[in-house]
């Protein structure tokens, strides 16, 4: 069911650099394999009593995947999983492997959803309230293995649903629910989990939810991979992952980490620990980090960022974050809430950092914007590069393509003022001509040149070359007018 609204979440946009994003989707998606020399097989009709030293004898769980032990440096190991196959949890990655995908078709899935939820013998309706059904989800309390939760998401509320996607026979996801008060449930699509009876309350006219949608998925408050502290030398490529609070989460002190060839979508929507913050990151560096690579990945549908180096140490502590050596190239990240955020703290550290040829489009055009509930508006930027309060050295922001957002194009504090900031050079901007739409959100800058909190909007192509040129050095811009937001 769509309204004008909600319509343009999930329906087709039209932007300046549609050409140019499908062309990235298209080789991302089609990303060839590698070969391996030591290589473990994982199929879903094989066979956890196998060796999985070949695809003929491979093994088939992602528990007996959880149960190999970190590789050497000098000697690494892969894990490969059979193209065309689904799993559902996640996996505690190992020091110097790499996890992969070989075979024919699609690119190996992995849903943090438990199950397919489109079955009629789960959902009863509710004995006092019409439109109103139920779904036992019993079995999620207390479930944290030490594998799939979050390292700085304890279970003080419980493992919850944080979002529930309702999808049809093509595989295509046609609306989300709408996170209530359990008093609230009053129009289609808003739901409500009772941590205490784990019963999960949905409000849905036309009968049983699941005789309705081909398929139906509900996100827990998992990792589909978790990078723990001090773990390094780890790539993940080419896989496809969904449903989850993160895709990809990296403790502090995890390094050497890649990121290539994957596609990570319909990611996040759980509290924290605080019951007014909700979250959910494609991938997420939290506290120190060192050498890695994210790049030719496609990233949408994610609650807040769809990558994100973040953390901030308290004051007067005795160590501080470092973030260095990182590149981010060739992404494509669309429909977040941030396409791309930098958060962490004003005595950390972030150097010798590079953000270069990622198309960032359609910040705030994700499930998000309508699905706000138990999360702060002022997180809510919309922003297609969102960075802020942290002295940096030779972090460089670089040809990167930003198609529309529906707020900021960029959120910014300290935009390279007295070299405080990233170096902005020659991006391209493109942004639409509506009210809350513009360039630049300005804040917390002493500079006299940047007013603190101060919108620089768009409202024609003089607007937009102004603007631009107080934040980036030899920047393009293209102005819009009357765009179609969606088919």
């Amino acid at each position: 069911m769509l309204d004008s609204e909600n319509a343009g979440v999930y329906n087709e946009l039209h932007g300046h650099f549609d050409a140019e994003a499908a062309a990235m989707k298209e080789y991302i998606l089609n990303m060839p394999d590698r070969t391996f020399k030591n290589a473990y097989y994982v199929s879903p009709n094989g066979d956890d009593a196998n060796d999985g030293r070949t695809p003929e004898t491979a093994w088939k769980t992602l528990e007996r995947v959880n149960a190999l032990e970190d590789a050497e440096e000098f000697h690494q190991q892969a894990v490969l999983f059979e193209r065309g196959g689904v799993w559902r949890g996640g996996i505690k990655a190992r020091s110097c492997t790499t996890y992969s995908a070989y075979g024919e078709g699609e690119k190996p899935r992995f849903y943090g959803s438990i199950r397919d939820y489109a079955d009629e013998s789960l959902w009863t309706p509710d004995e006092t309230r019409e439109n109103v059904w139920k779904l036992s989800l019993a079995d999620w309390m207390g479930k944290d293995d030490g594998v799939f939760i979050n390292v700085r998401l304890e279970i003080k509320l419980g493992n919850h649903a944080g979002n529930i996607l309702f999808i049809d026979d093509k595989g295509d996801v046609k609306m989300c629910g709408r996170r209530k008060n359990e008093d609230v449930l009053e129009a289609d699509f808003d739901y409500y989990h009772d941590l205490e009876t784990g019963m999960f309350y949905l409000y849905l006219t036309g009968g049983n939810p699941a005789k309705q949608y081909a398929e139906i998925e509900i996100v827990p408050k998992y990792a589909i991979f978790r990078c723990l502290e001090h773990h390094h030398h780890i790539t993940i490529e080419n896989l496809c992952m969904r449903y989850a609070n993160f895709g990809v989460s990296c403790s502090n002190t995890a390094h050497n980490i890649a990121v290539r060839g994957c596609e990570i979508g319909w990611i996040g929507g759980c509290f924290t620990n605080n019951p007014r913050e909700r979250l959910g990151n494609g991938i997420e560096f939290y506290g120190s980090t060192h050498s890695d690579i994210v790049e030719d990945n496609w990233i949408y549908q994610c609650f807040d960022a769809g990558y994100t180096n973040q953390g901030a140490t308290p004051r007067n502590c005795p160590f501080r974050f470092e973030h260095y050596d990182i590149l981010v190239q060739n992404n494509l990240i669309e429909r977040c809430c941030y396409n791309l955020e930098i958060w962490i703290g004003r005595q950390d550290l972030m150097r010798d950092c590079i953000y270069r040829d990622n198309i960032l489009r359609f910040a705030g055009y994700n499930f998000e914007r309508h699905n706000r509930f138990g999360s702060s508006l002022i997180c809510a930027s919309h922003g297609c590069f969102m960075y802020s309060r942290k002295p940096m050295l030779n972090v460089v922001v670089m040809d990167n393509l930003m198609d529309y957002s529906y707020r900021h194009m960029f959120s910014v504090a300290y935009p390279n003022v007295n070299g405080k900031g990233p170096q902005i050079v020659n991006n391209q901007y493109a942004q639409k001509d509506a009210e809350e739409a513009s360039i630049a959100f300005c804040w917390d800058i002493a500079d006299r040149e940047f007013v603190p909190s101060t919108h620089y909007r768009a409202r024609s192509q003089e607007d937009m070359e102004r603007s631009v040129a107080l934040i980036d050095q030899k920047a393009r811009a293209v102005f819009f007018d009357g765009v179609a937001d969606h088919e």
